[in-house]
């Protein structure tokens, strides 16, 4: 996905980046382990495949990728001179680890509901936290910038600590169990729209309300959206801690300096995702772009 193309989020247990071509080395090598095949349901791919992958993704306004960052792992590569040369992830931002994605279905039309998943595939990043922060971050990223309310796990029966994670210290609730076939379950997170847009120029709030919410899209009124006020207070909170950066700094000053830095993502994410909507909404949602 384009929106995220440049868009870095750091916690205090890993890094989200944008998934690049210097990436798909390691996530190719995750992905031949039987183990992690399994895990997440996927197919092998040749190193072609793989690359072409990445490259679909990059432009589909479907999928929107992060790979994990252990930032613990950041101090051992660059001891070992990993990272930072010519076409190879930045070492000081941290070590991959795994990926967390989100997928909207186009046959929904449905721009409020995503489906997300995490892998943390290497085992030196495991039981560190770094899945629930990674979940967390990309969240909080979507409902605040992008206006998804509703987030859809679809987990496999036998693994018992992604039902954990997402159900126990989540708060997704579990809506359904297929048991023959895909032999998963189906559990969701709603949380409403947000009330507040975030703040990054640590201003001291005296904006007369400008960082209230602009976008004025609302899910249909027949969507039952559970307000979980638990769930949005951790969000709103993980939101406040996240720093929001620039993976390529070069790239970010460019477009600064052409203006072209400040377009709502909310409203881009929308024209880019609406070939299956009426008119009607083809026209407010292009309007919408500053």
């Amino acid at each position: 996905m384009r929106a995220n193309a440049n868009v870095t989020l750091r916690g205090s247990r890993c890094v989200l980046v944008p998934y690049r071509p210097e990436h798909v080395e390691t996530y190719h090598a995750w992905m031949l382990d039987p183990e992690t095949l399994a895990a997440t349901a996927s197919e092998p791919l040749t190193m072609e495949e793989e690359i072409e992958a990445q490259r679909s993704w990059a432009n589909d306004e479907t999928k929107l990728t992060y790979i994990v960052l252990d930032v613990d792992a950041a101090g051992d590569a660059r001891r070992d001179g990993d990272g930072d040369g010519d076409g190879a992830p930045r070492a000081d931002l941290g070590v991959m680890c795994g990926d967390v994605n989100l997928y909207w279905n186009v046959a929904d039309d449905v721009l409020a509901s995503a489906e997300i998943e995490v892998m943390v595939a290497e085992k030196r990043s495991r039981r560190k936290g770094i899945a629930s922060e990674a979940l967390e971050m990309c969240m909080a990223y979507a409902w605040k910038t992008m206006h998804v309310t509703t987030f859809v796990a679809k987990i496999g029966l036998g693994n018992a600590a992604s039902l954990a994670l997402f159900t126990e210290k989540l708060g997704f609730r579990e809506t359904s169990r297929e048991t023959r076939i895909f032999r998963e379950a189906t559990a969701e997170l709603s949380l409403g729209l947000p009330t507040r847009r975030r703040r990054d120029d640590g201003g001291d709030g005296g904006d007369g309300g400008q960082s209230e919410r602009r976008h004025t899209w609302r899910p249909g009124s027949s969507e039952k959206v559970l307000d979980d006020e638990r769930a949005r207070a951790r969000l709103e909170r993980k939101w406040e801690d996240v720093v929001v950066g620039a993976y390529d700094e070069e790239v970010e000053e460019e477009e600064e300096e052409d203006g072209g830095g400040g377009e709502d993502a909310c409203a881009l994410f929308e024209v880019r995702f609406i070939s299956r909507r009426s008119p009607y909404d083809r026209v407010r949602a292009v309007n919408a772009v500053p």
